[in-house]
């Protein structure tokens, strides 16, 4: 039964049987058209080249010798590369990693939106899946990490598995949720071990889940403090001694809540101040309590991951990452948005102004997000003391702060719209198009003004509306499927045969370039890599993988500068732009590539420059012809044979 305080808008209210069904088609339309123009397919790309490489290696187990998966990785605690190994047998392997990220993303979107439908009417459960795909689930710090992302990881499938469950929550099937929230848990544990918190905390008393989630809090902060005091408990429960503790900064410092920025900070607390406003505002005691839940497993994570910084860097803490509780925290506030900002409308003495500032978090979310939300939870919590002459005033600036946004907007479009085009993957129309809908608040209003045209439309309307969309679709489609960096594209079948037949399957190969190295040698070659930045990602996970890392950067300084460096070179970009330079290589020569091949963890090299030593050269197309593959067994061979070699 719906609650009257919540009422549904009227137009939904009269809608007929008849037309609920092409309504619901028309916004999964649109829904699909707000995807394609803000999101572009990565395919390998970011942290999907890890997880692919963790399945081929279930295929080709010569690939476990690699040094991303030699001494410990998250791959150990889940069952989704053998998953996606089986489907990579059946498709292959660019085609399975679209089909389970198109798989996992849309069955994220269905759970949404039955998550939402229990919650309020239809109409404003379209709104609330049609924000959660155009505002980006950005969570944590320097931009590493969101939900929903365009590429396949374990996470994608987690997140899918963890809104469904607590859809299945909230429709009173307990144990279903919960044995969905089981394979998520043996998707990916960090990712669904906070929807398995939120369920708990939607079928217990708050006050115990609070006092429970003190109490952790507590713990950890004991288990830290008796780890740094007593050299028995630590071995026990390990410490991230200085060198290795180095390399995990050097390398993901967005792990470490010590190191993370202002801004950072105020990306994590946005979603706490909208729900904060969602629980003052809305009365439905449903979504006040999913609110609550949220909030409170993301600052228990945040807790948890801080007392693993600062009090001691307590190697399973930080290997845990805590902090990513924040997700659900994200997406319930982001997906409990329209219903808030319905609720304020309705006010009639603060509500407009309260309702603009809700919506100005979200369209500017650079432009002190933080602020903005905490003064609308002021306004509504005072809403009592504003005289009608005061609330006058308010509506009065609520509407010349809309106008001011909205100018903002136009001008911001127009000075993107007047720059020239650089990318060149996709006609000018639909780049131009794609550089616009960059701006978040102009996406922001274009999304509510199709939800609002759709909601409104009858038959004959809905008819027009969805025809427009699938051209909007066959002409955006492609785009977004048009990977940059496609194996399949770049590469033909067998064209590496050559060197494939030189490299022996447990010997490690390192190229003379940053860039792209890790997907060619991972995936092209189908061999180990004796290092990329790709694989330099697994150091927090153990620390013979970190000292290795900077062990075998060493070995190859005289040919490439250490691209594991991450937060010295933005910390040197942020310095100085005009004087940075990023990691690259150094030509090769005879001396270096001895010196190199003297590491016996090494076994091929490859680079553009022929210095001898029986070079192999590539002849074909692409970024690698005329490039040469050099045997270091052969190298060290000579090596030996010269005199004082």
């Amino acid at each position: 039964m719906t609650d009257r305080r919540i009422r549904p808008d009227t137009h939904a209210s009269t809608l007929t049987r008849a037309s609920a069904p092409g309504r619901g088609l028309t916004y999964c339309l649109f829904i699909l058209v707000c995807w394609s123009a803000t999101h572009r397919y990565q395919g390998l790309g970011y942290d999907a080249q890890l997880y692919a490489f963790q399945a081929l290696a279930r295929i080709h187990p010569a690939l476990n010798l690699d040094l991303f998966l030699l001494n410990s990785s998250q791959d150990r605690f889940s069952v989704f590369s053998p998953f996606y190994a089986q489907a990579i047998r059946l498709l292959g392997l660019e085609q399975a990693a679209l089909v389970l990220m198109l798989l996992f993303s849309t069955a994220f979107l269905i759970g949404a939106w039955f998550l939402m439908r229990r919650l309020t009417d239809a109409s404003r459960a379209w709104l609330a899946i049609v924000l959660l795909v155009i505002i980006p689930g950005d969570f944590g710090a320097f931009n590493v990490i969101r939900y929903a992302e365009p590429f396949l990881t374990a996470r994608t499938a987690a997140e899918a598995l963890v809104v469904i469950a607590l859809a299945l929550c909230l429709r009173s099937r307990p144990l279903t949720a919960a044995a969905v929230i089981a394979v998520a848990l043996f998707f990916h544990p960090i990712m669904a071990l906070p929807g398995l918190l939120m369920l708990v905390c939607l079928r217990l008393p708050m006050r115990l889940c609070t006092a429970t989630a003190g109490l952790g809090v507590i713990g950890a902060l004991a288990l830290a403090a008796a780890a740094v005091a007593n050299p028995r408990i630590a071995q026990w429960v390990p410490l991230l001694d200085p060198d290795w503790l180095y390399m995990v900064r050097e390398r993901s410092q967005y792990l470490l809540l010590d190191l993370w920025t202002a801004t950072d900070w105020k990306v994590n607390a946005k979603p706490f101040v909208a729900l904060l406003l969602t629980v003052l505002a809305v009365p439905d005691e449903r979504i006040r309590r999913l609110s609550l839940a949220a909030m409170l497993v993301g600052v228990t994570g945040l807790a948890v991951a801080a007392i693993g910084c600062v009090v001691g860097p307590v190697a399973i803490l930080v290997q845990s990452q805590p902090w990513r509780f924040v997700w659900v925290t994200l997406l319930m506030a982001v997906l409990l948005l329209p219903a808030t900002a319905m609720t304020l409308w309705r006010e009639p003495r603060v509500g407009p102004p309260c309702a603009a500032l809700a919506a100005l978090v979200w369209a500017f979310p650079s432009a002190a997000p933080l602020e903005l939300g905490t003064l609308a939870a002021v306004m509504w919590t005072v809403r009592d003391l504003v005289t009608e002459r005061m609330a006058r005033a308010l509506r009065w600036l609520a509407a010349v702060a809309i106008a001011i946004a909205v100018a903002w907007l136009i001008v911001k479009a127009g000075t993107a719209s007047r720059a020239p085009l650089e990318t060149g993957h996709d006609s000018p129309a639909i780049e131009m198009t794609r550089r616009l809908l960059t701006q978040q608040g102009l996406v922001l209003m274009l999304a509510c003004v199709g939800w609002w045209w759709i909601a409104g439309r009858g038959h004959a309307g809905l008819m027009a509306t969805a025809a427009a969309l699938v051209i909007a679709l066959v002409l955006l489609l492609p785009s977004t499927f048009r990977q940059i960096t496609s194996l399949s594209d770049v590469y033909r079948p067998g064209e590496f045969a050559d060197w494939q037949r030189l490299i022996p399957e447990n010997k490690s190969v390192v190229i003379a370039n940053q860039n792209a190295a890790s997907l060619f040698i991972w995936f092209v070659l189908q061999r180990i890599s004796y290092l990329t930045e790709a694989q330099s990602s697994g150091v927090v996970f153990a620390r013979a993988t970190a000292l290795e890392v900077r062990r075998r950067s060493e070995v190859l300084a005289p040919l490439l500068d250490p691209n594991w460096k991450i937060f010295s070179a933005l910390s040197a970009y942020a310095k100085d732009r005009s004087s940075y330079h990023p990691p690259g290589a150094h030509p090769l020569t005879a001396a270096i590539l001895m010196n190199i091949c003297a590491d016996p963890l090494l076994g091929f090299l490859i680079a553009p420059q022929n210095v001898g030593f029986n070079a192999h050269r590539h002849v074909g197309r692409g970024i690698w012809s005329n490039w040469n593959l050099y045997d270091c067994d052969v190298v060290r061979a000579a090596r030996g044979s010269t005199p004082g070699g």
